[in-house]
């Protein structure tokens, strides 16, 4: 029986548009020692979410944690239809240890995890320190969000950034926060993540999904940040779950004979031409009876035949392109393995 085929890993499509109310929609938290959460802020500083009731925070109601190295990782983006690099936008709010503890946002094109951006790269309320001590323990370049009170954010503010080669490719998303081992406040939060071709929050079309829905994949990607997509794959899987037809195509094809129009007799009247008329009425009504049964049995097995054909056709090129998905995810789990292990050794 054909039946539907779930792709390796839920691939989201451009533009992008995620306002956690619905939960973390394949967003995942990994890291040695976090305090990331979904969930209702309810802190001294961070109290809420920038929209709806839900948003990423360190602790939702209580202080970071000390010595913190902690990421939320985004799904697969599909961003392999565009030309010109897009930007992505994210609602976020800081309030940290100044210069020592502090937020990040990195992108995976294959290879490695890099910075977005830096202090001077440009941008909406980009990184507004220079160093940053515990996000050394993320990227070189120890630039991020931090501080408290002036320094901090002083409650919700956008942020935007371009994202730079990120075009034509598959790419992955993560916020890192660190913290040192002294200190703590509130952390950390971010809400709303878009992905756009403008600098600046859009609110999403009603018919733009926020993402692609599909039924229990069969492979969603694991907490552990190093499993993610190499870049530039040389297929292009489907971003969805393909479901096939598995009705009975006899039935529509018989459906559409019984309405094919055939000729019907025309009752004798009083009056009409006389017997010798009727017997021809009736002749003619019995070929024009079956010329339709004729036509139907020749029209069903053909129905029947396109039915079938355009089935296999469809079933065969989801399956192939399952295969190429399988494939090439296999394949980036493999790099990102192998640079783990050297940044290990």
């Amino acid at each position: 029986m054909i039946g539907f085929i779930q792709p390796l890993e839920e691939i989201h499509p451009f533009p992008y548009y995620e306002t956690f109310d619905n939960g973390p929609t394949n967003w995942t938290v990994s890291g040695t020692t976090t305090s990331w959460i979904l969930g209702k802020p309810a802190k001294t500083v961070i109290n809420s979410a920038y929209s709806g009731t839900y948003s990423w925070v360190t602790g939702s109601s209580s202080n970071y944690g000390l010595d913190e190295v902690g990421y939320v990782t985004s799904p697969l983006l599909d961003l392999t239809g565009l030309v010109n690099d897009p930007y992505v936008t994210v609602n976020i709010w800081w309030n940290s240890e100044v210069d020592y503890d502090g937020a990040v946002l990195q992108i995976f094109l294959g290879g490695v995890w890099r910075k977005v951006g830096t202090t001077s790269s440009g941008g909406i309320n980009w990184y507004q320190n220079p160093s940053v001590a515990a996000l050394t323990a993320v990227d070189p370049d120890n630039s991020g969000w931090s501080g408290t009170g002036t320094s901090g954010s002083g409650g919700w503010v956008r942020a935007s950034h371009i994202l730079v080669g990120a075009a034509g490719k598959y790419i992955k998303l993560r916020i890192a926060f660190a913290s040192d081992d002294t200190l703590s406040y509130d952390g950390f939060a971010f809400d709303n993540v878009v992905i756009q071709s403008t600098p600046s929050w859009v609110p999403p079309p009603t018919s733009a999904p926020t993402s692609v829905p599909t039924s229990n994949p069969t492979s969603i990607p694991t907490s552990n940040p190093t499993s993610v997509p190499t870049s530039n794959p040389t297929s292009n899987p489907t971003s969805r779950a393909t479901s096939v037809p598995t009705s009975n195509p006899t039935s529509r094809a018989t459906s559409q004979a019984t309405s094919l129009p055939g000729s019907t007799a025309r009752p004798a009247t009083s009056g009409s031409k006389g017997t010798g008329d009727n017997v021809n009425t009736q002749n003619g009504s019995s070929k024009g009876n079956n010329s339709g049964t004729i036509a139907a049995a020749i029209l069903v097995p053909l129905i029947v035949i396109i039915i079938v054909v355009i089935a296999v056709v469809v079933y065969m090129k989801v399956f192939k392109n399952k295969i190429k998905a399988k494939a090439k995810a296999e394949s980036m789990e493999r790099e990102l393995s192998e640079v783990e292990k050297q940044r290990n050794a």
